[in-house]
């Protein structure tokens, strides 16, 4: 599941890429044989991973094993890189270890104090959901900012609303001005149909993530629209397009009357007087219902007509020749 989102959003930030006036890190900017030296992960498998073009677009890689030698003992430990800007213009990496995971409600982060609802936002969505103030120890002063929580790290990552430099679209979706303003409060936007890679489209929830420092969509929003329509379309399958019900000619190879097909298109038990039970001794001739299922699952009819609907279950119960009926909910009861 990680791996997926990762990938999601490694997408996400191609296409953040593609919008004009955004510059990546140079990678020639990158002293990628220091990083392999102190941490054991070389510029190739950053690149193997998908890793090196998240990092250059100002992300993280996912959780890699990393090798460092300390007191001149080698130490590994799982962590995510992030490239850091130095003084003299070149990069290094900034490795977030995996933390011990935190109880967040009642915690305290950088003077704000997180509610019940605030802990359960984070933990759902990884995100906060609104703007808070945070003290900045830096120059001692309050400044509005994003909250999230990395999942993967179990560490709380801010980011000033201030630096936010909100995109007015990701890939193909265009957010309109109440979108944008809703995003800059924190808040997510809903249902948006997202392009992905080899013509799949996803309908998807965005949001700003702090750990991203702009909008991202949010982990577990994400749905296919090509499964969900068959899925809809198969569940649909006894109704036309126009949504009415569609017609009903035979039932277990009976045919019916026109008064018998009319009474099923309107939703009516249909009585057959001439269905046969098994043929046994004690089996005469029963009297069984044909009924469309009324649940909300959109359930085929039962039986199996000219257009090839499948048998929703068995109408004649081994029996002694009472009447048989099918209910709405699928149950066969027999009848004295």
């Amino acid at each position: 599941m990680a791996q997926e989102i990762d990938a999601r959003q490694q997408l996400v930030s191609k296409k953040n890429s593609q919008n004009q006036g955004y510059q990546p890190i140079d990678e020639s900017k990158v002293n990628w044989d220091q990083i392999e030296e102190k941490f054991g992960i070389s510029k190739e498998l950053l690149e193997k991973t998908g890793a090196k073009d998240n990092m250059l677009n100002f992300g993280k890689s996912g959780l890699l094993d990393v090798t460092m030698l300390i007191y001149d003992q080698k130490v590994k430990a799982a962590a995510r890189l992030q490239l850091t800007r130095l003084p003299d213009g070149t990069y290094s990496v900034l490795p977030h270890f995996v933390r011990k995971e935190q109880k967040l409600e009642n915690a305290e982060y950088m003077g704000y104090t997180f509610t019940k609802e605030d802990a359960k936002a984070l933990k759902e969505t990884g995100n906060l959901g609104k703007v808070v103030p945070l003290f900045n120890v830096k120059d001692n002063t309050m400044q509005e900012c994003f909250v999230s929580y990395d999942k993967q790290t179990n560490e709380l990552v801010h980011y000033p609303v201030s630096k936010l430099h909100l995109r007015e679209s990701v890939g193909n979706v265009k957010f309109t001005p109440e979108e944008m303003e809703l995003l800059k409060q924190g808040g997510i936007v809903k249902d948006k149909l997202f392009d992905g890679e080899n013509g799949q489209k996803f309908t998807v929830d965005f949001q700003v993530n702090a750990d991203r420092k702009n909008v991202s969509f949010v982990p577990g929003s994400s749905r296919q629209e090509v499964a969900q329509e068959q899925n809809q379309k198969s569940k649909l399958d006894w109704t036309n397009e126009d949504g009415s019900i569609k017609n009903l000619t035979k039932w277990k190879g009976i045919p019916l009357t026109e008064e018998q097909q009319k009474d099923y298109r309107e939703g009516k038990s249909v009585k057959l007087d001439n269905y046969h039970l098994e043929e046994r001794p004690d089996a005469g001739q029963g009297r069984s219902t044909c009924q469309r299922e009324r649940d909300t699952g959109g359930s085929q009819p039962s039986g199996k007509d000219q257009r090839g609907h499948q048998e929703g279950g068995r109408t004649a119960a081994e029996g002694t020749g009472g009447s048989q009926e099918r209910t709405p909910e699928g149950v066969t009861e027999a009848r004295g």
